[in-house]
């Protein structure tokens, strides 16, 4: 672009400085955007926020059609060139409608120190894997094309899933090293939205060919998966189409360099669904960070410490209805009960998963039944399901098994519907105790399904099962609206 090709009219720049300091992108680009229309009339339509939300609204369309690359402006109010750019070039009708139709445009000005700085920030977040780019007053104008990453460049040592090229600096355009004029410009936008939309076919086609499924089974598959197992099963190239399908996800124990990864190509409102590992007897981890993840409505913790760290990571998720417990290890009664007890009332679903109930000595007193818990509606509870040796360790004594006293556990929950429990075959004639059931059915007066599963073989003959169908009965004489099930794996 030089003089002979451009009139300018110095009267058209509106030479007021820049704001030294905005309090994010969103008041950057609507001041440039400002000037700009008071400046030159009018201007191509601004992406008011920020850049990362401009490539994830450009990318992830379910239809292929309606993406559009991202065309990042650079401006500096101090450099001639670029005000002859945007009077005569930028701003023209021709290009003005072809941009609006085929780009998302992200204006950026440079002309305070402060806001160059801002810029090397937001390009080292979205683009952490490529070399830095300095942003020079020199190089202005400045257009960049942003598109997602192709296939063959994809891998988990790069980071970014978005691929960016210099179109336009100064007065020629980078890549042709033609001078830069109306003509040259809108021929060099055309072939950057034809290889934009030939990538986009391509990321469709070699995902589903590498696969060999088609995308509804590959998205049903993935929303029974965490977003992590998902990554490693189909690569990351799956996280724009969960995107793109609005996908709800289940993440487990996300770490901040994973989160950096997905979060650049869907929202933390797709997760609706979280496993994490607590600390025991060490500090928690950083948990407001977890504030970000707004619509779970699931948690798995790892063996939580006690219900006071349980309800301090349960606060964190307002909409958070369905709680699942997982020890590793065994648990004792006593915390089990004393947790149910005291759980936030936001929770209606529970589910325990642990190796074993362990009795204590000064657990084996009756446990205070002062306060019940209201709100638990579904309880489900696994004991032993992966620990089926524990023959020689069973516990014959009515008085001492701590599975006897589950039933404790179990009524604590005045108002559930729904109880399924697990256990495993050395652990079963301690459950048919005629008197527990009773008391639970007549004390629970929302019972509406008793399932009762075991794991493992009845080598006792037909005792257990005959005792089984006794209780059954005895269950629907007691309240005929409950329906029991005996489940044999």
């Amino acid at each position: 672009m030089d003089n002979s090709e451009v009139e300018y009219d110095d009267d058209l720049a509106d030479y007021t400085p820049s704001p030294d300091e905005f309090q994010n992108e969103v008041q950057s680009i609507a001041s440039l955007c400002e000037r700009f229309n008071r400046r030159y009339n009018h201007c191509p339509i601004f992406f008011m926020d920020s850049l990362q939300e401009a490539c994830q609204i450009a990318f992830n369309k379910p239809m292929i059609k309606d993406r559009k690359p991202v065309l990042v402006y650079i401006h500096h109010d101090k450099t001639l060139l670029s005000h002859i750019f945007c009077s005569n070039i930028l701003c023209c009708n021709s290009i003005i409608k072809y941009l609006n139709e085929n780009y998302i445009v992200w204006p950026w000005d440079i002309s305070s120190e402060s806001n160059r700085t801002k810029l090397k920030e937001i390009w080292k977040e979205i683009f952490s894997d490529q070399f830095p780019c300095f942003f020079s007053y020199q190089q202005c104008p400045m257009l960049i094309g942003i598109m997602q990453r192709p296939t063959g460049e994809k891998g988990w040592l790069i980071s970014s899933e978005y691929k960016y090229e210099s179109l336009v600096e100064w007065n020629m355009l980078t890549r042709s090293s033609w001078k830069l004029n109306r003509e040259t410009l809108k021929k060099e936008l055309i072939i950057f939205k034809k290889e934009f939309d030939d990538n986009e076919q391509n990321l469709s086609y070699n995902f589903i060919r590498k696969t060999g499924l088609c995308w509804d089974v590959i998205l049903e598959i993935a929303q029974y998966l965490y977003v992590n197992d998902a990554v490693n099963m189909f690569s990351s190239e799956i996280l724009p189409f969960l995107h793109r399908y609005k996908a709800r996800l289940h993440l487990f124990e996300p770490s901040y360099e994973f989160n950096k990864m997905i979060f650049r190509t869907f929202n933390p409102e797709q997760i609706v669904s979280l496993c994490l590992r607590t600390i025991r007897y060490l500090p928690m981890i950083d948990l407001p960070s977890l504030a970000i993840f707004t619509e779970i409505i699931s948690l798995t913790l790892l063996n939580p410490l006690d219900i006071e760290q349980i309800n301090e990571y349960v606060k964190y998720f307002s909409k958070l209805n369905y709680l699942t417990l997982y020890y590793d290890d065994e648990v004792d009664l006593y915390s089990l009960n004393t947790s149910i007890r005291q759980l936030s009332i936001q929770i209606k679903r529970i589910k325990i998963h642990c190796t074993t109930v362990i009795p204590r000595p000064y657990y084996n007193r009756p446990l205070k039944m002062t306060d019940t818990n209201t709100t638990i509606e579904h309880f489900d509870i696994s004991i032993g399901r992966f620990l089926l040796n524990f023959k020689n360790n069973r516990l014959y004594n009515p008085n001492l098994s701590c599975l006897k006293k589950l039933f404790d556990l179990m009524l604590s929950m005045e108002n559930v519907r729904h109880i399924r429990v697990v256990i495993n075959e050395y652990h079963f004639e301690q459950m048919l105790y005629e008197n527990e059931w009773k008391r639970l059915v007549e004390k629970c007066s929302k019972l509406k399904t008793l399932t009762f599963e075991m794991i493992g073989n009845m080598l006792e003959g037909n005792q257990f099962r005959t005792k089984l169908l006794e209780i059954k009965n005895k269950i629907y004489d007691w309240n005929s609206t409950i329906n029991f099930r005996i489940i044999i794996v």
